[in-house]
Formats: C-alpha cells, sequence, structure tokens
C-alpha cells in the first residue's frame, strides 16, 4: 500500500511540475511575440518605465568602431557591430539620445511609460573614421533587426 500510494505522490508531482512548465513556456512565448509587435506587458506599464531596444547591425564592411549611447546624460551602453542591449529607462518625457565619435549624433523625442522603443544604431563614414547615426525605428521592423543582432555584453 504504501509502495502504491508513493508512486501516486510522486506522478502527481511529476504532472504538476510539466504544467507549470508548459505555462511558463507559454506565457514567454506570448511575451515574446508582444515585444516583438511593440507592446509592453501591464506590469511594465505598472513598473512605470519605457523599454528601448537598442541595436547595431552587422555591416558587410569590417567595423571596429564601437560608441556609447546615452539617453539625456546617461550612459546607457557601450554599442558595437551586431550587438543588441534592453534598457529600461524609468523617467518619461522629454529626452535627448546621442551619441558621439567625431561629432554628434542626436535624437530628441518624449518617452512614455509603458512603450516599447527600437533605436538603431548605423554608422556613417566621416572624416577620420565612422560616425554614429541614430534612427528611432517602426517597431515591426526594429523588432525583426534586433533579433538578428547578438546579445551585447
Amino acid at each position: 500500500m504504501k509502495k502504491v500510494l508513493t508512486l501516486l505522490v510522486c506522478c502527481c508531482l511529476v504532472l504538476v511540475s510539466t504544467a507549470q512548465k508548459n505555462k511558463t513556456a507559454e506565457a514567454d512565448s506570448i511575451a515574446a511575440a508582444n515585444a516583438k509587435a511593440g507592446i509592453v506587458s501591464k506590469k511594465a506599464k505598472q513598473g512605470n518605465y519605457a523599454i528601448f531596444y537598442i541595436y547595431r547591425p552587422k555591416s558587410r564592411k569590417i567595423s571596429f568602431a564601437s560608441f556609447t549611447i546615452n539617453i539625456n546624460d546617461s550612459a546607457v551602453c557601450k554599442i558595437h557591430s551586431n550587438k543588441r542591449y534592453t534598457v529600461k529607462v524609468y523617467q518619461p518625457g522629454a529626452a535627448v539620445i546621442w551619441a558621439r565619435s567625431e561629432s554628434k549624433s542626436t535624437l530628441t523625442m518624449t518617452i512614455e511609460p509603458g512603450k516599447a522603443y527600437y533605436l538603431k544604431c548605423k554608422v556613417k563614414k566621416g572624416f577620420a573614421g565612422e560616425i554614429p547615426d541614430l534612427v528611432l525605428m517602426d517597431p515591426a521592423v526594429g523588432a525583426e533587426e534586433f533579433d538578428e543582432a547578438e546579445d551585447g555584453d
């Protein structure tokens, strides 16, 4: 009788564990689909922050230049070729996003809590090197390009 009861308890534990894993996997896939569509969860909206998906596509030309991406006075990441970063911004309102090499590239915008923004860091040829070119992308295009880049350090 003890063996049957032990076997029954083990079976129940396995079923519960499997159900939890499936539920978590389903929630993760829904969150990923929403992120691609530029939709941020209610929890993120309650958290009062915006999410920036910052990326730099892989270049056909070899590029060793890297740029520090700044939001207002705060450095948020150092972007390299074919890298991506996810950054939460807790301060809504007017913001200046910028990067500098031999010249400064700026983007002025209004940050809204609960929204997702895709920031593409392109590179232009400068006089003595490469110059960053920041572009705010459409969420559908940005999500696809963001997924192609590798995670940053």
